[in-house]
Parts: C-alpha cells; sequence; structure tokens
C-alpha cells in the first residue's frame, strides 16, 4: 500500500477485493466501502451502525469526553505541560509524567 498515493492504492484494493473489505490500520480493523452503489445500500441498511465516529484519544486529552455536553475547556495547563516537557527532554534528556507534582 503507497500511504503517499490512497486514493490509488483503494483504487488497486477495491479492483481486487471488491467493493467492500476490511483492513488493519494502526492495529485497527477499519471497513472500506468503495463505490456509490456499496455505499447508497451501506446507508440506507445499516445507517445507526455506521452514524458513529471512532473514539479520538487526543479529544480526551483536551476534556471533550463523552457526557461534557459541549462545555468549555481551558487547554492551558495540558500545553504548559507539554511545553516544559519537551523544554525538559532538550535540556536534561528525560521528560516528566503529565501528574508529576514538580511538573
Amino acid at each position: 500500500m503507497d500511504l503517499h498515493n490512497m486514493p490509488h492504492s483503494m483504487y488497486k484494493l477495491q479492483n481486487r477485493y471488491g467493493d467492500v473489505f476490511s483492513l488493519q490500520m494502526a492495529w485497527k480493523p477499519m471497513v472500506v466501502i468503495n463505490g456509490l452503489k456499496a455505499m447508497k445500500e451501506m446507508l440506507l441498511t445499516c445507517g445507526e451502525d455506521t452514524a458513529d465516529r471512532p473514539p479520538v484519544p487526543i479529544f480526551e486529552y483536551l476534556g471533550v469526553k463523552p457526557g461534557s455536553q459541549g462545555q468549555p475547556i481551558n487547554p492551558n495547563p495540558m500545553l504548559n505541560k507539554s511545553t516544559c516537557n519537551v523544554i525538559a527532554s532538550l535540556i536534561f534528556a528525560r521528560r516528566f509524567e503529565y501528574e508529576d507534582p514538580f511538573l
């Protein structure tokens, strides 16, 4: 699979395996749906199964969790700790855990 030209890679996989096939990308199984007919059938018959999005870990670090109900977040503490960790890595060749009270 050519990661620099994903559309062409998906086209080649579609020709080999058909309109619906599965892949494992970054240790996560994924279902790939190609073609208008397959996409239309999937949306009409499996709409509830495909309406959700997979979890995005960075959102949890930023405080956007299920049940947060769109409340605003303050990214400053996480950004400050990240910046301090970059500086500590460059100067001391070690990083701190984000829960470390020294940080």
